[in-house]
């Protein structure tokens, strides 16, 4: 079952996708470049959005746990592997989860804090790969997302499926 505030988190979850379907219903801003077995590739025309998520990736801290979140881990072990304060992990993450960059996938049973085993939460990376285009007439944002996130993601699925 969920907590309360896990519950919270995924209802605030995803808004620069939330933004970016908004927009695509009244131009066009989204489109597929590539589709792969594993992945799928998008392109968002739209130059906001994209110094929105170029914001999210100029934070250190944010690039860092980025980086480190190779695959689905929870709190503690992003904070070790990170090596940032618990606190600022806990306040990154929530961030990167509402905006979409991480998700929460779910929760790990096993998960040791030092007083017993506890219930952790674990969250994943959304996007694979990312590039910039900032041409001075236009910003473009070029994502891959791996199938299995892009499904976990439903405002980004939604509008993917629209789009395809």
């Amino acid at each position: 079952m969920q907590s309360q505030g896990m519950r919270e988190i995924q209802k605030r979850a995803f808004l620069l996708f939330a933004e970016l379907g908004e927009k695509s219903r009244t131009e066009k801003v989204l489109s597929v470049i590539k589709k792969e077995d594993n992945s799928i590739t998008i392109r968002i025309n739209d130059a906001e959005l994209t110094n929105k998520i170029i914001d999210a990736y100029l934070d250190k801290d944010n690039r860092v746990i980025l980086y480190n979140l190779r695959t689905p881990m929870t709190i503690t072990e992003i904070v070790k592997r990170s090596k940032l304060p618990q606190s600022s992990v806990y306040r990154k993450v929530d961030a990167l989860v509402e905006q979409g960059l991480i998700l929460f996938s779910g929760f790990d049973r096993d998960v040791k804090n030092g007083k017993g085993n506890h219930k952790g939460a674990v969250y994943e990376k959304t996007i694979h790969s990312i590039s910039f285009n900032l041409k001075s007439d236009t910003h473009t944002t070029e994502i891959t997302i791996e199938k299995h996130a892009l499904q976990k993601c439903k405002p980004l699925y939604l509008l993917v499926s629209n789009t395809c």
